[in-house]
């Protein structure tokens, strides 16, 4: 079934709402997050079938996790015995 590409950004946006990354934002980053999303060089970059806008939306995500110094393990965390693999 092919997708339709209009709605990868919407259908993106829905996803990371769920993620667990996006649970520990602040409200500021959230707000801040969302504008990034709607802002017009992404809108405008946001081109091709349903699979390239969503890898182009996959790296604008990384790319706004790595400026949150983001770490895959315990991030965030509030349990202090979290094991380090």
């Amino acid at each position: 079934m092919k997708k339709d590409k209009e709605k990868a950004l919407i259908e993106f946006k829905e996803m990371i709402k769920k993620s667990w990354t996006y649970a520990r934002f602040t409200t500021k980053e959230k707000e801040n997050w969302n504008k990034a999303l709607e802002d017009i060089r992404l809108q405008k970059a946001l081109k091709g079938s349903w699979q390239q806008r969503w890898n182009i939306l996959q790296v604008a995500y990384e790319s706004f996790l790595n400026a949150l110094d983001y770490k895959p393990i315990g991030w965030r965390e509030e349990q202090k015995d979290i094991p380090i693999f």
